[in-house]
């Protein structure tokens, strides 16, 4: 699956990760007393921290690279640099290194929050795979997609409140360059058309996950509304 990473929730998790080993440098620092960009202080910081760096570089990876294991590895690294700040307290009781381990903590439950959404989007679930010979059958939401002014025919495998997934019923051509771009999605069910324009997040040569576009005003036939008739109907 190919994901499109110009994504303001990648771009700021891989920035947080990075400011959390910046965050346990800066509390070491503190706790010996030692200026923190000190050349001699730093190798002592990578070789007692070697652990927590190895999985910075994992959780990094993962998330970049939008691996199902992200988010575990990346619960694994922000536990470990709370339970590291907590480990100072050793050296002597100090109130304001203890606020802001807490503090921190609250950062890293909101950030991991988000990636685990992010994660398990429909847009990223497509709920088939690609060797699947029943997915027509099993699916029985079908509309049409606008690529580039071509129309090409889908069946909606995955659906939440912000985001879906179709099966393309003509595999896509690799050279064709979507990711990212904006365009128009109709589902039918009923006969009813379910219309928006959608950004395409993730492709793969069987289908296609998108975000719907926001409306400045709600319509009953776009494609949230149709979310809430399938949970009512439980079809997806």
């Amino acid at each position: 699956m190919k994901i499109c990473r110009k994504n303001y929730a990648i771009i700021n998790l891989i920035i947080f990760i990075l400011c959390s080993m910046l965050f346990l440098l800066v509390l070491h620092a503190l706790t010996l007393d030692k200026y923190f960009l000190s050349i001699s202080f730093i190798k002592t910081h990578l070789g007692v921290f070697f652990f927590n760096y190895l999985m910075m570089g994992l959780s990094l990876y993962s998330c970049f690279k939008f691996l199902s294991t992200s988010k575990i590895i990346l619960g694994l690294y922000l536990s470990g640099i709370f339970i590291s700040s907590l480990s100072f307290q050793g050296y002597g009781f100090d109130k304001v290194l203890l606020i802001a381990s807490f503090m921190y903590l609250f950062f890293a439950y909101y950030f991991y929050h988000l990636w685990e959404l992010k994660v398990e989007a429909s847009a990223f679930t497509p709920k088939f795979k690609e060797n699947d010979l029943f997915i027509f059958e099993r699916f029985n939401i079908d509309g049409t997609m606008l690529l580039n002014g071509q129309q090409v025919d889908v069946v909606l495998t995955s659906i939440d409140e912000k985001s879906c997934f179709v099966c393309l019923r003509s595999p896509l051509m690799e050279h064709v360059s979507i990711l990212g771009t904006t365009q128009r999605l109709i589902l039918y069910l009923d006969g009813v058309p379910f219309e928006n324009d959608v950004k395409i997040v993730s492709v793969t040569s069987h289908g296609i996950g998108v975000f719907v576009k926001s409306v400045q005003k709600s319509s009953m036939y776009s494609i949230r509304s149709l979310y809430k008739i399938c949970l009512e109907r439980q079809i997806v």
